[in-house]
């Protein structure tokens, strides 16, 4: 089980403040979901940059355990959103999955 923790950073301010964390299990509850992974690696890691939408918010997203290393730390006093999976977390930030769009 892989815990995947999403930073949303607010691009409409000058220090691109940090606006809290969205945690969810990548897998879904599975050993392994080839098409979960699948989707979240071309959304977070994809040349088109669709972890960003213009304007407004860049989701910067990691692996739980890398979220405490040395050139990133959690900040405790911001929120923490647990979602049950990577589908419900494009629900939450309101992202179109099978168009590949923001909605």
């Amino acid at each position: 089980m892989i815990k995947i923790v999403c930073t949303i950073i607010d691009l409409r301010t000058r220090d691109l403040n940090h606006l809290g964390y969205i945690r969810f299990d990548l897998d879904d509850g599975k050993d392994f979901c080839y098409r979960s992974r699948t989707s979240y690696n071309y959304f977070a890691l994809g040349i088109k940059k669709r972890n960003y939408r213009p304007g407004e918010f860049q989701y910067y997203c990691k692996q739980e355990c890398e979220m405490t290393g040395y050139f990133f730390t959690m900040d405790p006093t911001l929120p923490i959103v647990d979602v049950a999976n990577l589908w419900e977390f494009y629900k939450t930030i309101n992202y179109d999955y099978k168009r590949q769009k923001w909605i």
